[in-house]
């Protein structure tokens, strides 16, 4: 059997467009490309933002269990330990009526912390809400002011 010159044509131009559309074209994969970089930088910036944005760790010191206290720098077992003791002989703590401290400067009265000791750790300490900080917490240089 043959074939016409036509009909040979004709199949070859049918393999070439099929061709065409199951390999895209150059422009097309450099576009997903550029598409795809896009987007995982603008994913990146999200997390950037979000890192950014993100409180600081906190340690609820009326809540705060001893191993937590201990995140707060500046704070090891015995002063945590100090802390918890305070806790515990304030009256309105005991009975379950309140909070030992009314105010983060409420910690100077524990034995072993002073002024110096309590701005570096200011900013990790409240007296309500929740305790979010989950490793030991590296003070700034200099403490707060």
């Amino acid at each position: 059997m043959r074939t016409s010159f036509t009909t040979k044509r004709s199949i070859t131009y049918t393999a070439l467009a099929l061709a065409t559309i199951a390999v895209p074209s150059m422009d097309a994969q450099a576009q997903r490309l550029t598409t795809k970089t896009e987007a995982a930088r603008a994913r990146a910036a999200a997390v950037e933002t979000a890192r950014k944005t993100t409180l600081p760790p906190r340690v609820n010191i009326n809540t705060a269990t001893e191993a937590e206290l201990q995140f707060l720098p500046g704070i090891g077992p015995k002063l945590a330990s100090a802390i918890n003791d305070y806790k515990e002989a304030c009256c309105d703590h005991a009975e379950g009526k309140g909070a030992a401290f009314k105010s983060v400067d409420d910690l100077l009265r524990v034995k072993g912390i002073k002024a110096a000791k309590l701005r570096a750790m200011r900013p990790y300490v409240v007296v309500t809400g929740a305790t979010t900080a989950t490793a030991k917490i590296k003070a700034a240089k200099g403490g707060a002011k």
